[in-house]
């Protein structure tokens, strides 16, 4: 009876912790998703240049000093 016991409190134990090896896997998966999604949505060179007028900013820290 107690061999029994001991038994199968092991195998509860041991599922337990092989639930526990299942789900981080899951979640590191997920985890790896989130910045191939990132990738595709920054804008290129081309198109920040676009949004931030950067060409601008360019021309006017060629112009300043860092004495300003």
């Amino acid at each position: 009876m107690k061999k029994i016991i001991i038994f199968s409190i092991f195998t509860i134990l041991m599922i337990f912790s092989l639930q526990q090896a299942v789900l981080a896997e899951i979640k590191e998966e997920e985890v790896r998703k989130i910045p191939s999604k990132l990738i595709k949505l920054l804008p290129t060179e081309n198109k920040l240049k676009e949004i931030t007028h950067r060409p601008i900013w360019e021309y006017v820290d060629k112009q300043s000093t860092l004495d300003e």
